[in-house]
């Protein structure tokens, strides 16, 4: 019985170790906006709460008000948040980041579609074709 009082003891003690408190609350949310938070993903809802260094993500259809340390940070469509609860109204407002579109960040990564590549190449090929025959090469 002692032991499993023990267990039941340590187990309480662990969680509330790792329970992170509640800093800020969301308002206004319309689309789709996600918070990410212990490696969790949800959909956000007006009333959604969330611990200190969450992602607040607003997709292109949405926008929200965050609340924390009494400041209302509006996030426009696009925008992006991580939430540092000792930082102060001026600086999560300048911590809001643009939130990428698939085919600006698969361009500027380097990457890209099947078809880009192809095309790319259709135009390099074709250059290369038009100077060759613009300066054919001598048959000496």
């Amino acid at each position: 019985m002692k032991k499993a009082i023990l267990l039941a003891l340590t187990l309480g003690a662990a969680v509330a170790a790792f329970a992170q408190p509640v800093v800020g609350t969301l308002s206004n949310v319309n689309g789709l906006v996600t918070i990410t938070q212990n490696d969790t993903l949800i959909n956000a809802s007006n009333g959604s709460t969330f611990v200190d260094g969450a992602q607040i993500v607003s997709t292109a259809t949405g926008q929200v008000t965050i609340s924390v340390n009494g400041c209302s940070i509006p996030l426009a469509p696009n925008q992006s948040l991580t939430v540092n609860s000792s930082s102060t109204c001026a600086e999560l407002q300048a911590a809001i980041k643009p939130v990428a579109s698939p085919l600006t960040s698969t361009a500027v990564a380097g990457g890209g579609s099947p078809a880009l590549g192809l095309g790319i190449l259709s135009v390099g090929t074709l250059a290369a074709y038009k100077a060759s025959r613009a300066n054919p090469a001598s048959p000496n």
